[in-house]
């Protein structure tokens, strides 16, 4: 019952966080890639995101469409992720997301993340309560953005880890939880 609420509670918090983007004009994404072209500026994904599809709720999204729409929730929902896009287009002028077939990293602090949409959700985590846990794209998604942008990395081996590792987003909040072993 506890992890339940407490996985109830972080959806919850999502969901609010989708909402209060939505909400918020003057942060939105939409903008921030409107000041990027202004710019020469640029995300850039690899054509393989565009042909590649998903049905969701009962629609077809391209791969490319979907990363987008988690990159706009993520950066209209918490402002640390507003500040790591911000941060990183201050000095430089691109993001990639590279297509690699059952791939999910990213080079650290070169802006590049090496990803398959399906694989990435496809994987399973073991939560800080021990509990397997399927992977959002969301949370894949912020996790590789911060190895990119913020130049950070996994622990190096997750088996001595001896405490939790929840990484806390502005309002946000997502178990990077690939590396946590108990």
């Amino acid at each position: 019952r506890k992890v339940q609420k407490r996985q109830d509670h972080i959806n919850t918090e999502i969901t609010n966080c989708r909402k209060k983007g939505q909400k918020e004009q003057a942060r939105s994404f939409a903008d921030f890639l409107e000041r990027l072209k202004k710019k020469n500026k640029e995300i850039v994904f690899d054509p393989e995101f565009s042909q590649k599809v998903k049905e969701v709720d009962g629609c077809l999204y391209s791969h490319k469409d979907l990363i987008l729409k988690e990159m706009e929730i993520a950066y209209e929902g918490s402002p640390t992720v507003k500040k790591m896009f911000d941060e990183w287009f201050e000095e430089k002028d691109r993001i990639e997301l590279q297509y690699k077939e059952n791939i999910s990293d990213a080079n650290a602090g070169w802006g590049i993340i090496n990803f398959d949409l399906d694989y990435a959700i496809s994987m399973l985590y073991i939560d800080a309560y021990g509990k397997v846990r399927q992977n959002s794209l969301l949370s894949v998604l912020v996790h590789e953005l911060t190895h990119a942008l913020a130049n950070t990395r996994d622990y190096p081996n997750p088996m001595l880890m001896h405490k939790d590792y929840l990484e806390i987003i502005g309002d946000l909040r997502f178990e990077h939880t690939a590396t946590v072993y108990r």
